[in-house]
């Protein structure tokens, strides 16, 4: 079972190397001030530390919405607590809840997920019946998993390494935020608040059709997120046997 596209290649892998320049404002942009967070003044290292730094102090927050590589789309909504992630994944039509909770990693597949990777209905009919909609315990180290499980690893979001550039103050919603981009080919904006804490507002693709990923719902209890009883787990050793 192949796991999802790993996000942080799409969005800010193989960055080119290059130095920060001064925001350029467009005429018909907001102009880049000083904001009550002081972000806009920093060098683009720098934003993207207090961004994860803002994470960080949250201690949870959603990720949600899709990248497309070799033009496969592949959607998320997921919960995140530190390394803690709840939520689903979709895939050409196929769709996988996901859980990881301390060094714990599960994984509950439709119909439609074990019928793409088994190739053969009767199969994924036979291992539906006998996962009986119970999680599925996988190995977080698994090559098979590892991508899928680790989607929405903070580190990789939001390295910052390579070449980025400062632009402007613009809005995400409702939020003032300052957009620093790539300077390579793939052009990929991150959107920072510019107001209150610096939290990542949005990282988007080169093009819309190439993909966006929204953060929110920072602080949040996320009640859901944790271990599930062990009456509703099944090893997914016991699944090859």
């Amino acid at each position: 079972m192949a796991g999802v596209v790993a996000v942080a290649a799409l969005f800010l892998g193989g960055c080119a190397s290059g130095a920060a320049s001064a925001p350029v404002v467009p005429a018909s942009a907001t102009p880049s001030t000083p904001a009550d967070n002081g972000v806009a003044a920093l060098e683009p290292a720098a934003i993207f530390d207090r961004a994860k730094a803002a994470l960080t102090e949250a201690k949870t927050f959603r990720l949600k919405g899709f990248v497309t590589a070799d033009g496969t789309v592949t959607g998320m909504d997921l919960e995140v607590r530190g390394s803690d992630v709840r939520g689903i994944l979709t895939r050409n039509k196929t769709k996988v809840e996901m859980l990881t909770v301390g060094k714990n990693a599960y994984i509950r597949p439709d119909y439609a997920f074990w019928k793409a990777s088994l190739g053969d209905a009767s199969l994924a009919k036979a291992s539906v019946a006998k996962v009986k909609g119970r999680w599925i315990q996988v190995s977080p180290t698994d090559k098979n998993f590892a991508g899928m499980l680790g989607v929405a690893d903070v580190n990789k979001l939001l390295d910052g390494s390579g070449g980025w550039i400062k632009q402007y103050v613009t809005k995400v919603g409702a939020n003032r935020a300052l957009m620093v981009s790539q300077v390579d080919s793939r052009h990929s904006t991150l959107y920072v608040a510019v107001d209150g804490p610096a939290y990542p507002l949005r990282l988007q693709g080169p093009t819309e059709a190439a993909g966006s990923l929204t953060f929110s719902d920072f602080g949040a209890a996320f009640a859901d997120l944790k271990a599930p009883p062990a009456s509703t787990v099944i090893n997914f050793n016991e699944l090859l046997g």
